[in-house]
C-alpha cells in the first residue's frame, strides 16, 4: 500500500514539473545552430517528455539530437538522424523511473534556462549531437565566432576555433562556418562584434603584459623603494634636530637634500603608478591624472613639470624658514607615500 501510494506520488510530481515547464518560452533575440544548421529566431523553448523542444528540434542533457518523438508509457518509437528507432520502456521498477525522470526534468530545465540566457544576451548557442552545447557571449568569443562565420581576413578559422576553445570534432565546426551565410541585415552587427573582440583581447594582452612587467619590476623597485624611504627617514630626523639658522649653508644644505628626496621619491611614485594602473591592481583617484592614465607619456610629461615647477619654486625660496619647514613636511609626506607603495608591491607581486 505505501509502495503504490510513493509510485503515485511521484508520478504526480512528474506529470506537475512537466506541466509546469511545458510553458513556452519565446526569446527573439542570439543565434542558435543545432548540428551545423542554422535555426532561426524566433526561439520557442519548451520542456516536453525529458527534452528542451525549440523550433522544431528536441535535444537532451546528454547531449543527443531528436528530431521528433511519439512514445507512449510501454513503449514506442522516435526518429534519430531520419531513423526509426524502437524505444522500450522498464515497467518492473517505476520508483527508479521516477527518480530519474525526476533527475532528468531537473537537468533539462538547468539546460532551457542556459539556453535562455545565452540568447536573451544575444549570445550564440552551438550544439552538436552526442557533443552537447557551447554557449558564447563574453565579447572575444562572440567576436571570433562572428570572424570565423563571416570569413574575415582578420581571423582564420583555425585560429577563431583556438579562441573559441573547440579542439575536438572542428571538421563539423568548420563545415558549419563555410556552410552558413550571414544575413544582410546582421553584417554590421558581425563587424562590431569583431572589433570588439578584437578590443577586448588587445586590452586582456596589455593587461598581461603589464602584469608580467610589475612582477619583473616588483623586487628592484621594492629595495629601491626601502631604500630611498630610509634614507630621507634619516635626512628628515636629522634635520629636524639640527635645522639652524634658516640662511645658514647648514640649513639651506639640508633643504637641497631633501628636495632632491622629493624628486626620487616621486619619481619612483609615478614608475609605481603607471605600472600598478596597467596591470589592473590600482585606479587613480587624483582627477587630473585619471584623464591621463591611459597615456603614460602624457602624465609623465604632467608629472614633470608639476614637480620640476614646484621645486624650483621652493628652490628660489630656500632662505626662508617657511618655506624650509613646508620642504620638511612634503618629504615626510613623500617618504609615507614611499612605504605605502612598498607594502602594495609587496602584496601584489
Amino acid at each position: 500500500m505505501m509502495r503504490a501510494l510513493a509510485i503515485c506520488l511521484i508520478a504526480m510530481t512528474s506529470v506537475v514539473s512537466t506541466h509546469l515547464r511545458a510553458e513556452e518560452i519565446v526569446v527573439d533575440e542570439g543565434y542558435l545552430f543545432i548540428d551545423g544548421e542554422y535555426v532561426e529566431a524566433p526561439y520557442r523553448l519548451r520542456v516536453v517528455d525529458g527534452m528542451l523542444s525549440t523550433n522544431g528540434f528536441n535535444v537532451t542533457p546528454n547531449g543527443r539530437t531528436v528530431w521528433s518523438s511519439d512514445s507512449t508509457e510501454t513503449g514506442g518509437e522516435h526518429k534519430e538522424h531520419g531513423r526509426l528507432v524502437a524505444t522500450r520502456y522498464d515497467t518492473r521498477n517505476h520508483k527508479r523511473r521516477g527518480d530519474m525522470a525526476g533527475r532528468n526534468q531537473r537537468r533539462t530545465t538547468d539546460l532551457l534556462d542556459l539556453f535562455k540566457t545565452t540568447l536573451e544576451q544575444d549570445g550564440v548557442v552551438v550544439w552538436f549531437d552526442r557533443f552537447g552545447g557551447q554557449y558564447f557571449v563574453s565579447p572575444d568569443h562572440k567576436g571570433a565566432f562572428a570572424a570565423a562565420a563571416t570569413n574575415s581576413h582578420k581571423m582564420s578559422i583555425t585560429d577563431a576555433l583556438e579562441r573559441l576553445g573547440i579542439h575536438t570534432s572542428q571538421a563539423k565546426w568548420t563545415k558549419m562556418f563555410d556552410d552558413y551565410r550571414v544575413p544582410e541585415s546582421d553584417a554590421q552587427k558581425f563587424e562590431e562584434w569583431i572589433d570588439t573582440g578584437f578590443a577586448v583581447e588587445n586590452m586582456n594582452r596589455n593587461q598581461i603584459d603589464a602584469q608580467v612587467r610589475l612582477e619583473n619590476a616588483g623586487f628592484p623597485l621594492t629595495v629601491l623603494g626601502m631604500l630611498i624611504g630610509a634614507i630621507g627617514l634619516g635626512h628628515s630626523l636629522k634635520w629636524s634636530a639640527e635645522r639652524g639658522e634658516p640662511d645658514s649653508q647648514e640649513a639651506v644644505g639640508f633643504f637641497n637634500k631633501g628636495l632632491l628626496l622629493i624628486a626620487a621619491m616621486s619619481a619612483l611614485d609615478l614608475t609605481w603608478t603607471i605600472l600598478m594602473s596597467q596591470a589592473g591592481q590600482m585606479r587613480e583617484t587624483n582627477p587630473i591624472a585619471a584623464k591621463l592614465i591611459s597615456s603614460p607619456w602624457q602624465l609623465i610629461a604632467f608629472k614633470i613639470f608639476v614637480t620640476t615647477g614646484a621645486c624650483g619654486i621652493l628652490y628660489s625660496l630656500r632662505t626662508h624658514q617657511t618655506v624650509q619647514k613646508a620642504t620638511w613636511w612634503m618629504c615626510i609626506v613623500c617618504i609615507l607615500l614611499t612605504f605605502r607603495w612598498v607594502m602594495m608591491s609587496s602584496f601584489a607581486v
